[in-house]
């Protein structure tokens, strides 16, 4: 994100396509070390629990609007800082706003995660996308692309961080394998999302 957003800002979209190349050599790289041939190590036994016993459908509808959340927020940073600083490098600002709000996620989920072992995973969720609102807030009114960053920070580490949480919750729910439920958790979630992203930009359009 921080170099993407530097290369629009100076070079605009010109041989944007040299930047995938990366991530095409990073994925030819991981083949190639056979990295994906890799067991899991995660203990597969079933934990039941008032924390993990929970229907999948209703675990696939909180992971999907956690992703609905965090896919509006990346996909509008980028115009929101256009719009209220168009002549501070915005899209550069904004890169590193992205950069900053996965960062910060990461970091985000090992607290949430350990704090998920005392509280319940439901619970921490709620709790982190309640947390995101005045951050979220905040850097809509940002005076300064400083400030906004500061806050795009502040929203990763709470509705950033939560996804993950959803996944946990995914390996033990009621209802279908538990590797079939993670990856519907994973992708089912982030489709859903991307979809509604689609419609609902369809009808600001109008």
């Amino acid at each position: 994100n921080l170099l993407a957003g530097w290369w629009a800002q100076h070079f605009g979209l010109y041989r944007f396509w040299l930047l995938f190349a990366v991530g095409v050599c990073a994925a030819l790289t991981m083949l190639w070390l056979g990295v994906h041939r890799l067991t899991g190590h995660a203990d597969e036994s079933v934990e039941h629990s008032r924390q993990h016993d929970v229907p999948f459908p209703a675990l696939l509808l909180l992971g999907s609007l956690v992703a609905i959340s965090v896919t509006i927020f990346v996909n509008i940073l980028t115009s929101v800082m256009v719009e209220h600083f168009p002549t501070e490098k915005p899209q550069q600002w904004a890169g590193s706003a992205l950069f900053v709000f996965g960062l910060a996620g990461a970091l985000g989920s090992y607290l949430w995660g350990y704090l998920s072992r005392k509280w319940t995973c439901g619970g921490i969720i709620a709790l982190t996308q309640a947390l995101g609102v005045l951050p979220l807030w905040a850097l809509v009114n940002a005076g300064t692309p400083q400030a906004a960053v500061a806050w795009s920070a502040a929203c990763g580490f709470g509705m950033g961080a939560a996804f993950p949480l959803a996944v946990l919750l995914a390996r033990n729910a009621r209802g279908l394998s538990h590797r079939l439920r993670a990856a519907l958790v994973m992708g089912g979630s982030w489709g859903i999302a991307a979809i509604l992203f689609g419609l609902a930009g369809r009808l600001l359009t109008h």
